[in-house]
């Protein structure tokens, strides 16, 4: 009995531990996340917001390969791909002086979502600009 103890007790740290990694790698997505919106208005001045929205915004939900979600308004839509190719870059950055993978990226317009989204993120995202 005192060795499923002393196991159940070890499995308690450990999940500890990795609950604490992974916070702390939401933490620096967040960062991250806010520079990389810096960066985006910096070269595209017209946008008129960036958001993020999804699990980086809720640290029960966030896990440590989730994927970091944002929005643009005011993109124009041949960026799209150079927008994504700018925000890899700081984030993937950001995480490797931390000496952590990269992450999955999810970038979408705002003008590209259907009505029903667009209110959803009006609710639920975190501007970033």
């Amino acid at each position: 009995m005192a060795a499923v103890d002393l196991h159940h007790q070890h499995l308690q740290r450990r999940w500890a531990q990795e609950q604490g990694l992974v916070e702390e790698r939401r933490q620096r997505l967040l960062v991250a996340a806010g520079r990389a919106a810096e960066a985006l208005r910096e070269r595209w001045p017209v946008l008129q917001g960036v958001w993020l929205f999804g699990s980086a915004l809720d640290a029960s939900s966030f896990r440590r390969h989730s994927d970091l979600d944002l929005v643009l308004e005011g993109l124009p839509a041949a960026a799209q791909l150079e927008a994504l190719g700018l925000v890899e870059g700081v984030v993937d950055q950001s995480l490797a002086d931390a000496g952590q993978e990269g992450i999955a990226i999810d970038l979408a317009r705002w003008e590209d979502l259907p009505s029903h989204w667009q209110e959803r993120l009006r609710r639920q995202a975190m501007a970033l600009t």
